[in-house]
């Protein structure tokens, strides 16, 4: 991301409904977030919950996690709430990242409620829901440099489902991210000109890898089989898509709405998808 923040500093990082954030500030804006969290006390190794649907403050939080060489730890928000519980005290965290809701879950949760560092997306009146606001972090001066750590190290955990037996963390080190970058760069190269659609947030993260903008989908992500196509297929024609990576239900709704409009049709040039079963359409 610093690579790509130095070449093309004025071309589209993140694209949303609501906004949008060039590489050059959003390389600053997880700087000056990394020096904040170093400032509140989150140090090298230790584990932070980051609890943000897919949006440019979930990639400002989860890249300064990282940046200070601490691990983001990500629970399924769709899950049941004593399971996010468990899954969350499990993970020990000395922080906990996320949006209004997910901290109304942490105060119920007396294994939660002692955590030290607490960060809201939103607002807060003086201590409620959390210690400080992300914004806030965002205004630390002072220059932040990324930390060393080692290719074995936790960078990000996350937990399975439990749908074939008790759910389980998932250690993603730094050398796994830097595998998994590197295969997706050499078996889907992108080209100049390239603008994708991600609807899932690990393609959005190489993306940011590669100095590829990232269109993410006006959808909810709870309830992929009920997404507006022709909101996405405006959306993909108004930034220009070329690329787009979701599941099979994504892209049978966008077919079906193509095939009732076939001027709808947006100039994509490979999709890729997985993850269910693909149908004929």
């Amino acid at each position: 991301l610093q690579s790509a923040a130095a070449r093309v500093p004025d071309r589209p990082a993140l694209i949303m409904a609501e906004g949008s954030v060039t590489f050059g500030e959003l390389w600053l804006r997880i700087g000056h977030a990394a020096t904040g969290l170093r400032g509140l006390g989150l140090a090298p190794s230790e584990r932070a919950v980051v609890m943000i649907p897919m949006s440019i403050d979930l990639y400002v939080a989860m890249l300064a996690v990282l940046e200070i060489g601490a691990v983001a730890v990500f629970v399924d928000p769709w899950i049941g709430r004593w399971q996010i519980a468990a899954f969350a005290a499990f993970a020990e965290p000395r922080a906990w990242l996320g949006v209004t809701r997910s901290h109304l879950l942490r105060l119920v949760d007396r294994r939660l409620r002692s955590i030290p560092i607490t960060v809201t997306t939103g607002r807060r009146l003086g201590p409620l829901p959390a210690r400080c606001t992300l914004a806030e972090l965002e205004e630390t001066a002072g220059e932040s440099e990324v930390q060393a750590v080692g290719e074995d190290d936790p960078a990000l955990i996350t937990f399975t489902s439990g749908s074939s037996g008790e759910p389980k963390g998932a250690n993603r080190t730094h050398r796994f991210l830097l595998a998994q970058h590197a295969a997706l760069a050499a078996e889907f190269p992108a080209q100049e000109g390239d603008v994708d659609m991600p609807m899932f947030p690990v393609f959005a993260l190489n993306n940011l890898a590669s100095g590829v903008p990232s269109v993410v989908p006006d959808m909810d992500f709870r309830r992929v089989d009920r997404v507006n196509a022709r909101r996405i297929l405006a959306q993909m024609r108004r930034h220009g898509v070329t690329t787009c990576t979701a599941s099979p239900p994504f892209f049978d709704r966008l077919a079906a709405e193509v095939s009732r409009r076939p001027a709808e049709r947006p100039t994509l040039r490979r999709i890729l998808t997985g993850g269910a079963p693909v149908s004929d359409a």
